[in-house]
């Protein structure tokens, strides 16, 4: 394949999977979309999912099949990984831009976003079910599309099943960037980068950025020199004087430095 051919795969590729599967997703969406949305109080826009069963099918069910799809290719990777540990070692040789480390961070991480989706998913659809209501038409789901509705703190903290499913949304994004982070923020090629941030943003503010340049070489010194001759002065008591050793002031001693590396609560599907 020409390089040109490669470029547009890629491309191709990435504006499949930024545009299509984003807009296939809304769209299944605002099949069972009730109204716009609704706002609730210390949280702010939420989805306004018409409680039904056609919603658990297109919302809450496609996160536990993606869960499902990944555990299928994810276990027979890891099986493999460990069965051939000596030839993946030789495979990341022949690639510069990988490293073990590197793959067994991304094979962790991606093993925690297996034991999450599927359990999470699977209690999204458990608490949504608890209180379906029926699917009458198109034009029952969308008869008030045009309300926004607003829901103080005490009122949607009064029912458990939209409360739990609520809190444990708004914090997942925060969750699973702390997890992204700790798998990948404290690595080798991360901390080269805040490194080389750093001396950028000190030289460019005019802080010194000495400590953090590696050894300076130490110039060459001039044993004969600085030490000069030797006298042994033969004595009785056959002693040896060596004058003392003079060490020129111009040699500086490198000091080492390690850098741091619907309607109001029932109509309403828990969407994360």
């Amino acid at each position: 394949m020409t390089y040109p051919n490669t470029i547009f795969s890629v491309f191709s590729g990435i504006g499949f999977f930024c545009s299509a599967i984003p807009f296939t997703w809304h769209l299944k969406r605002y099949i069972v979309q009730g109204h716009r949305f609704n706002i609730l109080e210390n949280v702010g826009c939420y989805p306004a999912i018409y409680n039904t069963a056609p919603a658990v099918a297109l919302v809450g069910l496609p996160p536990v099949l993606i869960g499902l799809i990944t555990a299928r290719y994810a276990v027979p990777t890891f099986r493999a990984f460990n069965r051939r540990r000596i030839e993946f070692n030789d495979l990341l040789a022949e690639h510069s831009n990988l490293s073990s480390s590197f793959y067994i961070r991304l094979m962790c991480f991606a093993s925690i976003e297996l034991m999450c989706t599927v359990p999470m998913g699977s209690y999204f659809i458990y608490v949504s079910s608890q209180d379906l209501d029926p699917w009458i038409s198109w034009a029952d789901t969308h008869s008030h599309f045009s309300q926004v509705r607003r829901y103080p703190s005490a009122i949607w903290h009064l029912n458990p099943n939209w409360k739990n499913p609520v809190e444990l949304g708004r914090w997942m994004g925060v969750i699973g960037a702390l997890i992204f982070f700790a798998f990948f923020g404290f690595a080798e090629e991360a901390r080269m980068n805040y490194r080389a941030a750093y001396l950028k943003v000190a030289k460019y503010i005019g802080l010194s950025t000495a400590s953090s340049k590696p050894f300076a070489r130490a110039p060459a010194m001039n044993m004969k020199k600085a030490i000069g001759p030797l006298d042994f002065a033969h004595t009785a008591g056959t002693d040896i004087s060596i004058p003392n050793i003079e060490i020129s002031p111009s040699v500086e001693i490198p000091t080492a430095t390690r850098s741091e590396p619907g309607t109001a609560q029932s109509n309403t599907l828990p969407i994360v």
